[in-house]
């Protein structure tokens, strides 16, 4: 079962679940696309849900879904698998059994509020229980930056107003430490023998060591070659707590390295492995998860339904070793009001490199009010200099320098 839900969706999903007639849930989402001309495969959300407590597998475009699944499925399995992940306290209790050392603490905004901060041990990181695409997670170097990181997370969640409840917590909140390394985020699968099938890997960059962005994700055959067994391995050892069975869902992860060693060889020693968060139902958010189309020629989300596994040996011996495919989400430009506009055509010049490079595979205007970000750009990556400036450029932009004010 397919859930279609906001506050995106991308045509190559759209495109797939016309050619394929994949069953749908026939949400409010769903039947406004059909309303624009798609032609789905729409199912009536009672026997959507007793198709999933029958044990169709079931696949979310958007963590917005998972209001639905919890209100009307009644597959315990399921039910507990989200929870686990959803739940960023419950999924530190489950990861206490392979992350031995790791702090985390529990809080509402009220305990947070009265905390000592020299009772923590900084650096660390402060989030909601649950939530999305980065939004209130904030690193803390040092105890004098308490108080005013702590006062900016409750701004942030009196006046959130995208993502529902079942996304982002408004009372519940984590203080874990600070993982250091090179952040990666995996797309996966656990198959019905609780077997963990990687469907892509894709490196998180970040522009500093304060920056918690979405600005910058890219995948390689590099990185599938070296990394892929590993995380294997790893989900492996991790299922046998986490129990997880014909499943889905969006790691992020940190992989601690020495200081002159590729990231990528770290992933050798499954202890340098540390996850930060499971998203529950979902690949990568905002349909990045088509950066595997781009890269590999792979929908994820169709493989993991159809129970497939890539053959990564054949579908990476067809790409070049040194190209990179990326994506990157444009954050809403903090001067956003009424009666703006997004300047499209800048951000292209700046992803091709004012034109020198074909590069764009796709440029996806979303609306900052009603889907959370600004644009949503998926991209090539060369080899060399080149490849460099895309990358410096999307990790060093203001978003205030593409907004167009009436």
């Amino acid at each position: 079962m397919f859930i279609l839900e906001g506050p995106y969706a991308s045509d190559i999903m759209l495109d797939w679940l016309e050619a394929s007639q994949h069953p749908t849930l026939g949400n409010a989402f769903a039947r406004e696309v059909t309303a624009k001309g798609r032609t789905l495969n729409l199912v009536d959300p009672a026997d959507a849900a007793a198709r999933i407590d029958a044990g169709e597998r079931v696949y979310s475009s958007s963590e917005s879904a998972l209001e639905w699944v919890l209100a009307n499925v009644h597959d315990e399995h399921l039910l507990r698998c989200i929870r686990l992940c959803k739940d960023k306290a419950e999924t530190r209790r489950a990861l206490a059994t392979v992350d031995l050392t790791f702090f985390f603490r529990e809080c509402t905004m009220e305990e947070l509020l009265a905390i000592d901060p020299g009772e923590l041990p900084f650096p660390l990181v402060v989030k909601p229980a649950a939530g999305f695409i980065s939004f209130g997670v904030h690193v803390v170097r040092k105890a004098s930056d308490w108080d005013a990181t702590i006062n900016l997370l409750r701004e942030e969640m009196t006046s959130r107003n995208v993502h529902p409840s079942s996304v982002v917590t408004a009372n519940r909140f984590i203080i874990e430490g600070y993982l250091s390394g090179q952040e990666y985020a995996v797309d996966l699968y656990f198959n019905g023998e609780g077997e963990p099938v990687i469907l892509n890997v894709l490196q998180h960059d970040f522009r500093d060591a304060a920056d918690t962005s979405d600005h910058l994700y890219f995948t390689s055959p590099h990185i599938i070659r070296s990394a892929a067994p590993a995380l294997r391995r790893w989900f492996q050892h991790a299922n046998e707590t986490f129990r997880f069975r014909n499943y889905c869902l969006h790691a992020e992860i940190r992989v601690r390295h020495a200081p002159q060693q590729d990231p990528i060889e770290a992933f050798a020693d499954p202890a340098n492995v540390h996850v930060i968060e499971l998203n529950p139902l979902r690949f990568a958010g905002l349909c990045g998860t088509d950066v595997g189309y781009y890269a590999f020629g792979i929908r994820t989300y169709a493989y993991y339904l159809a129970n497939q596994k890539p053959d990564w040996e054949s579908v990476l011996a067809e790409r070049s070793t040194s190209a990179a495919t990326g994506m990157g989400v444009l954050e809403t430009p903090p001067n956003w009001k009424q009666g703006c506009r997004i300047d499209y055509d800048k951000i292209e010049q700046g992803v091709t490199l004012n034109g020198a490079l074909d590069n764009l595979c796709e440029l996806r205007p979303m609306n900052p009010d009603t889907e959370g970000a600004a644009c949503f750009p998926l991209f090539r990556i060369p080899a060399g200099e080149q490849g460099k400036r895309v990358r410096d450029f999307m990790l060093g932009y203001n978003a205030n320098d593409y907004l167009i004010s009436r």
